[in-house]
């Protein structure tokens, strides 16, 4: 330890406690939209810590958030698919900003994507796990059938949160990032 700079531990505290506040974030803002199907800001929050604060913070908040969720709701197989998605959302994110892109639009169109590869992704890991893979093709289609005017609630609800606050949010947090993370 004494060959670390005195600065390192406070850094790394700074970490944590953001990890912890996004991850609080993350699961308040799940619960106040909760009672409208498919609404939800979870998927702006974590693009715009994504955006602002990259992979090493945002990784980690999505994580916990996945895990403070099972032990709200207890274990389900979406469980798998929110692991899955929260991190690839997160991942998405980060490549963008490394490349370099800086419209609010592209950001909107990749989150529309992944927000339709969540219900995707959702409905195989539900159809397959709780009736294995016989009739396989059958019963997607018609799981995922039943369930699209819920999935084009959920794209198109993200797809406005998206353009309408990521410019403006994650302006703020930049701002709060430099201001928090240059802070004794």
């Amino acid at each position: 330890m004494s060959s670390k700079k005195p600065g390192n531990l406070l850094n790394y505290t700074k970490r944590i406690a953001l990890v912890a506040v996004f991850s609080a974030m993350l699961t308040g803002a799940k619960f106040v939209l909760s009672w409208i199907p498919n609404v939800e800001i979870v998927t702006l929050l974590i693009a715009v810590f994504a955006y602002s604060y990259g992979l090493e913070y945002a990784m980690p908040a999505a994580t916990v958030f996945s895990f403070t969720e099972i032990l709200l709701y207890g274990f389900g197989y979406w469980v798998i698919s929110y692991f899955i998605h929260w991190n690839a959302l997160v991942f998405a994110v980060c490549i963008l900003k490394y490349k370099g892109v800086k419209s609010e639009y592209i950001y909107t169109f990749a989150i529309a994507i992944i927000t339709f590869l969540f219900g995707l992704l959702s409905s195989f890991i539900d159809v397959s796990l709780s009736g294995g893979f016989k009739n396989f093709g059958e019963r997607f289609l018609t799981y995922y059938i039943a369930g699209t005017v819920f999935y084009i609630i959920h794209i198109a609800s993200n797809s406005v949160l998206m353009i309408i606050l990521f410019k403006p949010l994650t302006d703020i947090a930049l701002k709060m990032k430099e201001r928090y993370l240059n802070s004794i």
